[in-house]
């Protein structure tokens, strides 16, 4: 897929795109790098939480080093995938009565971190509330990514191009420090420094 730069600066790559046909993108015929953020859909809960004011340090310090699966997994007794499936695929964005959230990798992170998982009850325990909870924190990625680091790019800098997947941004490779430096900045705005790696799209697929 060729994509110019001046067409794709007025569109979106939507989520639809699947994740093994996007190391096939090209701007102008050149590859694409993006930024992972380690822990995404958890250290975006952790920003939320700090924005309504729920402070769990202890959560927020493994997100922001990228070793929050790693942790749960070693006292769960089980691999980071496993524990990575078992919290964001299913009992994250599951109603409070749902059977995975009384699983062991739930359990365990229950214990590790109360805060985290008061939060994250309370704020499913009313009707459709795993369905408003998922729309809540689809909003503060959309906040920061698109709203706070694209508009910054856009006043500040003069990329060649950017574009948002989800809860990442893909890029040229010569504008990816000026990039990462841009989402640096506005987590540090909101008080987390979460740990960003600039990958190639077409190896990591």
């Amino acid at each position: 897929l060729h994509l110019s730069i001046r067409r794709q600066r007025q569109m979106c790559i939507r989520d639809s795109l699947k994740r093994e046909l996007r190391s096939l993108l090209r701007v102008e015929g050149r590859q694409l790098q993006y930024i992972d953020i380690a822990n995404s859909q958890l250290t975006f809960l952790a920003l939320e939480m700090k924005r309504q004011g729920t402070e769990c340090e202890n959560f927020t310090r493994y997100c922001e080093q990228g070793q929050l699966y790693e942790h749960v997994a070693q006292h769960a007794k089980t691999s980071r995938s496993a524990v990575k499936k078992a919290i964001t695929q299913k009992a994250l964005f599951s109603p409070n009565d749902a059977r995975c959230q009384q699983g062991r990798v739930k359990r365990t992170f229950d214990s590790l971190f109360p805060v985290a998982a008061k939060f994250i009850y309370e704020q499913k325990d009313h009707e459709d509330g795993h369905s408003k909870f998922a729309k809540m924190l689809q909003a503060a990625e959309a906040d920061l990514i698109i709203n706070r680091v694209c508009g910054k790019l856009r006043r500040e800098s003069n990329v060649g191009f950017v574009t948002p997947v989800h809860d990442c941004l893909m890029f040229l490779p010569e504008d990816a420090e000026v990039i990462k430096t841009a989402m640096e900045h506005e987590f540090e705005r909101i008080g987390l420094r979460p740990h960003l790696e600039v990958k190639d799209l077409v190896t990591d697929v």
